[in-house]
């Protein structure tokens, strides 16, 4: 009546507690033999899948029955594990994007191996967060990052990385370092870029073959795509470093201040390098921080050919490349590599009570990957890079970089002796740009545009190959990239016949519009 409510006794608090009929539920099966069965048939079938790749089509487009499948509410019931396989067989496997292949070239996409699937599968049943503590799955991960930087030549006791999903966050994770330590002096850290006057704002130069993460790194870090200067390139696509001079020295003449150059080792339209002994003597002239991007090309080090491509690459500041692309490591691992390990500490680094690196205990630990980076939760990635580097080794994976290569000069061979085909880039390592064109034809350049993208999508189409397109001095192509070590010269024989045949066909084949006409 007083409005007091009378304090319940902690023997109440506990027979309360303890009045609860519900039982305690888990996702552990409930019969573990025959879970343990049906993952015996996943591995089998899924080998057979990798094993027999070859006699399938590359792609196949989804038909509209398993699009709708996917449009499916919610699951608030369980389900049995067999019926989730099935459905995984039916409307996931048959339609994938077919990177396993031997004959898929597309953009610059790894494939994966066998152990590499075992791998994924160990990994998930440790599971651990490697954000840091004092556990195996960080000693991994480290050790990759060292086994990384002796590949590029940086000494791993003065350097520092982290792994990452893919080149295009490493790229953003070193150009943020970049940033903070070209404006460190004003206090960017804690101020943020509007200490940068106007007439001291931080330039950053690429090429005008940049991979678009470059730009959009630069915006995301609140540096403006106005001060990203894009240099022109030379008739091998490579940057031109007497305009890069000119544009640092009307920079500097401006008041601005050069803060970053990235380089690219392998651009993605064409695998043109740029050229690194030079670019970073320019660099150490101005100080400014050197950055190389070379998502599939960094790895070109490994390759006894082709290492002298690498030349100049161990001077960089930072580095990026991808390990799910020439190392044919599983989705997505790749890997952000600094000579400066305290100035990448003090990018990210932030201190909070209950993420203390003590000293012992699963608290403690030698290093904590999470605070190295944006990510605190992050996957063992690690364990992919891991086992495969150790089961296959360097050497057979850089003879393979070097068989890509050559498979790429055989099919620029190809392409020079086959009437009607012409290459359209330089072919400096795995990637050739090429077009199909009938000087017979009076057609226009952009008649012969639009005919090549048609035909592009009537390859992908026929299941035999998968190819992205390319545009180059106007000109578009198909555009194949080989890092995969399925692929056989056999395989490229066939691509250029198919290819062929389908624009014979596609140029007999009466148009749309043409078609519509005869009604």
């Amino acid at each position: 009546r007083c409005g007091k409510r009378r304090r319940r006794t902690s023997e109440e608090g506990r027979k309360h507690i303890t009045m609860s009929s519900s039982p305690e539920i888990g996702l552990d099966p409930p019969n573990w033999e025959h879970l343990e069965e049906l993952g015996h048939r996943m591995v089998t079938d899924m080998f057979k899948h990798l094993r027999e790749r070859r006699d399938d089509a590359v792609w196949r487009e989804q038909p509209k029955e398993s699009v709708e499948f996917f449009r499916q509410a919610l699951p608030q019931s369980a389900q049995p594990s067999e019926q989730v396989y099935r459905d995984y067989l039916q409307h996931v496997l048959p339609y994938s994007m077919g990177n396993t292949h031997p004959r898929f070239w597309g953009w610059v996409i790894g494939t994966n191996t066998p152990m590499g699937v075992l791998a994924d599968m160990l990994a998930a049943v440790a599971n651990p967060n490697c954000g840091g503590g004092s556990h195996s799955a960080i000693q991994v991960e480290k050790q990759v990052i060292d086994w990384c930087a002796d590949v590029v030549g940086y000494e791993r006791a003065a350097c520092s990385g982290l792994l990452v999903g893919g080149c295009s966050s490493a790229t953003w994770h070193c150009l943020a370092i970049a940033r903070n330590q070209a404006g460190r002096t004003r206090g960017i850290g804690e101020h943020g870029l509007a200490q940068c006057s106007t007439s001291a704002r931080l330039i950053f130069y690429t090429s005008v073959e940049q991979h678009m993460s470059i730009e959009r790194a630069v915006q995301l870090l609140g540096l403006g795509v106005n001060n990203l200067r894009k240099i022109s390139v030379d008739e091998q696509y490579a940057m031109r470093v007497d305009e890069l001079r000119a544009a640092i020295e009307q920079d500097l003449a401006s008041g601005f201040r050069p803060a970053c150059v990235i380089a690219t080792l392998g651009t993605v339209n064409s695998g043109a390098v740029d050229p690194l002994p030079e670019i970073v003597s320019l660099c150490r002239e101005f100080g400014i921080w050197l950055h190389v991007d070379g998502a599939f090309g960094a790895l070109l080090c490994l390759a006894p050919e082709r290492r002298h491509l690498c030349e100049g690459l161990s001077h960089a500041d930072s580095i990026s490349f991808d390990l799910h692309k020439w190392l044919h490591v599983g989705y997505g691992t790749a890997v952000a590599l600094t000579r400066h390990p305290q100035a990448h500490l003090e990018t990210f680094h932030k201190g909070a009570s209950y993420l203390e690196n003590e000293h012992k205990g699963l608290s403690g630990g030698f290093w904590w990957p999470g605070m190295y980076g944006l990510q605190l939760s992050r996957g063992f990635s690690a364990l992919r890079a891991w086992m495969t580097i150790k089961h296959y080794g360097t050497e057979r994976l850089g003879a393979l970089i070097d068989q890509n290569c050559e498979q790429a000069a055989y099919l620029a061979r190809l392409v020079e002796r086959t009437p009607k085909l012409e290459l359209i880039a330089p072919v400096p390592m795995n990637i050739v740009c090429f077009r199909f064109v009938d000087p017979s034809l009076s057609l226009s350049l952009d008649e012969w545009n639009a005919f090549n993208r048609e035909l592009l999508l009537d390859v992908q189409l026929s299941g035999v190959a998968v190819l992205s397109g390319v545009t180059l001095q106007g000109m578009t192509g198909l555009r194949a990239a080989i890092c995969n070590h399925r692929t056989r010269r056999s395989d490229l024989d066939l691509t250029v016949t198919t290819i062929l045949a389908l624009a014979e066909r596609r140029l007999t084949e009466p148009s749309p519009e043409q078609r519509r006409a005869k009604l």
